[in-house]
């Protein structure tokens, strides 16, 4: 492989990393606002790693159809990949609300 192809591929790998965190970023920021529950980024990841298709498709439609696939993303996210509680291990809910409770005071 030449390098100019590798760092072609490198940067648009990189560029699709950047895509999905952004878009998990977006659903974890709603989702603790409404329901005071995180998405697990790995979870989420794993999700649209395999449905990459489907990320480009969102991508290349109308702001109507990508609204609707966006809705579709959000509703699988919503049902199975929340962080789980970890034995023995404070999670990122308890530690918010630790400081929640120490600057209200």
């Amino acid at each position: 492989m030449k390098y100019e192809r590798f760092i072609c591929s490198l940067y648009a790998k990189l560029i699709l990393i950047i895509i999905n965190l952004q878009l998990i970023r977006n659903f974890q920021g709603y989702y603790f606002q409404s329901e005071n529950k995180l998405l697990s980024e790995d979870k989420c990841f794993k999700t649209l790693t395999k449905g990459f298709e489907r990320l480009l498709q969102i991508l290349k439609q109308e702001s109507s159809k990508s609204i609707s696939e966006l809705n579709k993303i959000a509703e699988l996210f919503s049902k199975e990949h929340w962080k789980e509680k970890r034995i023995e291990r404070v999670n990122y809910i308890e530690i918010i609300e630790l400081f929640t409770c120490v600057c209200a005071n």
